[in-house]
């Protein structure tokens, strides 16, 4: 009873976020922004100058995750790290997590703070506006959209350049495995992640589908992470979340190779794969019935 009526906030708060995010929709569309960031670096010369600043033992810390990251993406991915290094936190907690507002990083042992990395590497407070921008996540007056997408992204991200595999996130993980089959050079979704450029992926996207659409799955996505989280089950949302992706790069794709393999992931989910097959089947009925049918015209002119 204990353990319940503790966890019964946490809850309660958790399943009002997302009926209120199913609820606010529009004000999210408008809500939207891309972070205007006055200070970026732009060059290597003043990446290096940036590096200076930064207290030796503080990037000692850094330094096995700094370098993993460096090797992996582009130099222009990097340079949130230099900005966030500069003035980082680190506090010993019961717990992980990075905190972008204040820029601080709890953790438990100092030598597992992979995932806290990745989003000091993604992160940037906009304080005059009050907006965290986290990867994909974008938070402001305790709403959020783009949870889902960044979550299961930075799950990708710590299992390609740390090889850590957990086993959380594993339905977003799948999911943008799946968008990145939606750009010729996938590296572009790494781009945006690091860049904490929501609104770019959400243009991209529209050249599969209305803009509408595509916040109404980001939003989706969302719901799906969070109930996954509270051990709700959400496999109807993610089967309806993969089959609207399956349905926006069917019509869309070029490359027969990278559709295969696309049509290959999606397919293990074992009921998209018994829905498409019936679907195919029934279309082949139906061609083969009006074949036949305009043959039977034929002959009787």
């Amino acid at each position: 009873m204990i353990e319940l009526f503790y966890l019964s906030p946490v809850f309660i708060a958790y399943v009002m976020l997302g009926i209120h995010m199913k609820i606010k929709n529009e004000y999210l569309i408008a809500f939207l922004s891309k972070s205007d960031i006055k200070d970026l670096i732009n060059s290597p010369d003043a990446i290096n100058e940036l590096i200076k600043t930064i207290d030796e033992e503080q990037l000692k810390q850094f330094l096995k995750y700094l370098t993993k990251l460096e090797i992996f993406t582009a130099q222009d991915n990097v340079k949130n790290v230099y900005r966030n290094m500069n003035s980082v936190k680190l506090k010993k907690s019961f717990f992980y997590a990075y905190d972008p507002k204040n820029n601080k990083i709890n953790f438990r042992q100092k030598d597992k703070i992979e995932y806290e990395f990745l989003s000091l590497a993604s992160s940037y407070y906009d304080k005059k506006n009050d907006i965290i921008y986290n990867g994909f996540e974008q938070i402001k007056d305790y709403k959020s959209i783009g949870h889902g997408i960044n979550s299961g992204y930075t799950e990708l991200l710590a299992q390609r350049i740390f090889g850590i595999n957990k086993r959380s996130h594993k339905s977003e993980k799948k999911i943008v495995k799946l968008l990145e089959y939606f750009f010729d050079d996938p590296k572009m979704l790494e781009r945006y992640y690091f860049n904490h450029d929501l609104p770019g992926l959400i243009q991209h996207l529209e050249n599969f589908a209305p803009r509408k659409e595509v916040i109404k799955l980001i939003v989706r996505i969302d719901c799906l992470s969070r109930e996954t989280l509270l051990g709700i089950n959400r496999s109807i949302d993610n089967i309806i979340i993969q089959n609207n992706l399956y349905n926006w790069l069917k019509n869309n794709h070029k490359d027969m190779n990278k559709w295969d393999e696309f049509e290959r992931l999606v397919f293990q989910n074992k009921i998209l794969f018994l829905t498409k097959i019936n679907q195919k089947l029934k279309l082949l009925h139906e061609n083969r019935y009006v074949h036949s049918d305009e043959k039977r015209k034929e002959k009787r002119k």
